[in-house]
């Protein structure tokens, strides 16, 4: 987040402006190795033993590489802001008038592909 404050007691005494911005975001990928084919034994009673399923002896298989790019979103949150505070005597005046606006994008949902949702 950055922000800053400025005084304008030269324009108008207890008046100021400040601003803020904040971006966020996430990103996932993904990436495996494995092998689909796995053994699998059937005991026999007759023999006391397990058989491998389909009769065949068992040789492994080559390992599959999967890779894939998950959620990614970027959110973006702006404010700006006049502050008033001034004290007359016994009396205490204070104004405040903010703008914010936050916006959020994600990638990967067909509906919205990168069209922001502003709030």
């Amino acid at each position: 987040m950055f922000g800053s404050t400025q005084e304008l007691n030269s324009w108008l005494q207890g008046l100021s402006f400040s601003t803020r911005v904040s971006y966020a975001s996430v990103e996932s990928n993904g990436r495996e190795q494995a092998r689909d084919e796995i053994p699998v034994y059937r005991y026999d009673p007759s023999t006391n033993g397990y058989l491998l399923k389909g009769g065949a002896p068992y040789v492994l298989g080559n390992y599959t590489l999967r890779a894939y790019q998950g959620d990614y979103n970027n959110r973006v949150n702006v404010q700006a802001n006049f502050n008033y505070a001034r004290s007359f005597g016994d009396h205490s005046v204070t104004g405040l008038l903010l703008y914010n606006r936050e916006s959020y994008k994600t990638k990967g949902d067909q509906k919205t592909n990168w069209i922001p949702l502003n709030f």
